[in-house]
């Protein structure tokens, strides 16, 4: 008993180290193997199916799969993209009228603090204006200079993502044309039942979270952009796609964008936008809040402070990815951990 007492936190410690070490260095490395291998097991059912009922082999699937999903997922980076491309367009040849806008808007807020403090309008607005253009030209220094210097690594960047690309598409069709093969040594392996078990817990637990999530945050961007289009605001579908993803971040929210603009307007006595906008934050964060019980309810079996603590921890060890790698490191700690206690 004192044994098996000592060996569990030991199995504990050894397993987190290994794992961090692991998430940290190897599946980097392994990246695309490890997402073209989780696509085929995702669509191997259907493979399945098709190809007995139309007698096309797995490989021939798998390749037709592959060249319509990038042909669809093009088309849509496409339009998505020109258009996005048109309101940034729109936003640079704008930035003069915004920055009157804004100077005039400064000049009426530092002429209500001098009512209120007694402090010239005057001072309040040199101070401000002084910081603001501090923080312009760090900016465009920072821009200018980075731009020239870091101009390889950007064109690195997108040659090792194509390369991911090209080496996703190969390991997918291999993948898919083995599958059988493999699935056939996993099962006579002795570690057979560990790795379903890790599978189905690994499924249940990230395909629901990653399903309820992309299903969240389309609704979420879609009312930000039908909101700011109905506002006739030039950049809708920028800010709408920007907000959304801002609702998708941990311990942030719409109300980050909303709820300023709100009370933006309301100093300006715009009570229409006011209202519109804080309306538009209300409907988000009760649209969140109606389908997050829905889409995932008591599937995890686990409380949902926990998951939120393995968010923030792999956020914290493994930077923006770690939203994803959080949740997944744990998951396989635990498992890893009771498979090998239970061997003691």
């Amino acid at each position: 008993m004192q044994a098996k007492s000592f060996y569990k936190p030991l199995i504990a410690v050894i397993t987190l180290i290994v794992l961090y070490l692991s998430f940290k260095f190897i599946v980097p490395i392994f990246f695309p193997f490890l997402i073209s291998a989780g696509i085929a097991l995702l669509m191997h059912p259907l493979f399945q199916k098709y190809s007995k009922r139309f007698h096309i082999s797995p490989t021939i699937l798998s390749i037709g799969f592959t060249i319509l999903f990038f042909s669809l997922t093009a088309t849509i980076i496409f339009f998505l993209g020109r258009a996005l491309l048109n309101e940034l367009k729109s936003l640079t040849e704008n930035l003069t009228y915004y920055e009157t806008t804004i100077n005039s808007y400064i000049s009426s807020i530092c002429n209500a603090l001098e009512n209120l403090t007694g402090i010239a309008a005057g001072d309040i607005e040199t101070s401000i204006f002084s910081c603001f253009q501090k923080f312009i030209d760090n900016f465009q220094n920072n821009i200018s200079s980075n731009l020239f210097s870091q101009s390889f690594s950007y064109m690195k960047i997108i040659i090792n993502l194509i390369t991911i690309c090209f080496i996703t598409f190969i390991s997918f069709v291999l993948w898919a044309k083995d599958y059988n093969t493999i699935q056939t040594a996993i099962r006579k392996s002795s570690f057979y039942t560990f790795f379903y078990k890790l599978y189905t817990d690994t499924k249940q637990l990230l395909g629901t979270y990653l399903k309820a999530q992309l299903i969240i945050l389309l609704v979420i961007c879609t009312l930000c952009i039908i909101g700011l289009f109905i506002l006739k605001n030039p950049y809708a579908l920028l800010l709408g796609i920007g907000i959304g993803l801002l609702d998708a971040m941990p311990f942030l929210g719409t109300g980050c964008f909303f709820i300023p603009c709100s009370i933006f307007y309301l100093f300006q006595a715009d009570f229409f936008y006011a209202a519109v906008y804080l309306t538009l934050y209300l409907i988000t964060a009760l649209s969140r809040e109606i389908l997050e019980p829905r889409l995932i309810g008591n599937k995890f079996g686990i409380p949902s402070i926990l998951i939120l603590i393995a968010i923030y921890t792999g956020i914290q060890l493994f930077g923006l990815a770690g939203v994803l790698l959080g949740p997944l490191y744990f998951l396989l700690s635990y498992e890893i951990i009771d498979y090998f206690a239970n061997l003691i």
